[in-house]
């Protein structure tokens, strides 16, 4: 029995005994594994983690986007030399409102208006960031700072923050030139700018914005049909934005001045 045993288990063994194979292991060079892991880092921090502070995923469990945590809307648009941005007042914790007096448009000089929609606690530090910059830029240049150059300022030092974002889209609003031309710009948390002639919407009402903007907006608007554009199109906006709204303030930016009013909207 015990021959026999032994005969079924040599003869196994002899069937399953890996072959003799004569393999080079291939060491990579350190330029090859330098630049595989420069490829990894690059995949993460530009398309994973920017797909997960944006659009986050929503599987079993219910996620907030960064962005809307405080919520806030913003709205600006281009007249016949003039601009007007406009914003809600709200300040709250997801669905919490905590404040109504929040202001996240604030004047750069007499000829450029800045708004910020996004994490609250990052408005108020680029808020301070801008205000240091732009003395200095005034103390250095003897001048103010343009529109557009304050716009690039805005991109590159969100650019400059890009593996640790500032979350944050921001729009910037002014006249240009000795002719008035209106300027309007905004970009999104890395400093990606887009310059649009007519209007530019950022907040948890954006496509509630889109849309009435689109249908109220009229080229060459003088500065009062502009106030009542622009205010008509947020107020429609936040009444269908649970995350902003209750009370709103609009700039209106000509060669004369700011005008400044403040306007009561939906506080349920």
């Amino acid at each position: 029995m015990s021959k026999k045993l032994n005969f079924l288990e040599s003869s196994f063994c002899k069937v399953l005994r890996p072959p003799q194979l004569n393999l080079r292991i291939i060491k990579p060079s350190s330029m090859a594994v330098f630049a595989f892991v420069l490829f990894a880092l690059f995949i993460v921090f530009a398309g994973v983690i920017y797909d997960l502070i944006v659009e986050p995923p929503s599987i079993g469990v219910e996620y907030v986007s960064i962005f809307q945590y405080n919520g806030s809307t913003i709205v600006a648009m281009a007249g016949k030399n003039c601009v007007a941005i406009a914003g809600d007042t709200r300040f709250g914790v997801r669905n919490q409102t905590v404040a109504l007096d929040s202001n996240r448009i604030f004047k750069i000089n007499n000829r450029t208006l800045f708004g910020m929609t996004g994490l609250n606690t990052d408005i108020l530090t680029l808020r301070e960031s801008f205000k240091f910059q732009m003395n200095l830029y005034n103390l250095e240049e003897e001048r103010e700072i343009s529109p557009k150059t304050f716009a690039h300022n805005v991109a590159q030092t969100l650019y400059s923050k890009r593996f640790g974002p500032y979350f944050i889209t921001p729009i910037i609003a002014g006249l240009e030139g000795e002719d008035y031309t209106p300027f309007l710009c905004a970009t999104d948390l890395i400093g990606a700018m887009e310059f649009p002639k007519s209007f530019v919407v950022a907040g948890t009402g954006e496509e509630s914005l889109m849309g009435v903007c689109e249908t109220f907006y009229k080229e060459n608007m003088e500065p009062d049909e502009l106030f009542e554009v622009i205010s008509q199109c947020l107020l429609a906006a936040v009444d269908r934005d649970a995350l902003s709204g209750w009370g709103s303030v609009v700039h209106v930016l000509t060669k004369d001045g700011i005008t400044t009013k403040r306007l009561r909207t939906r506080k349920d």
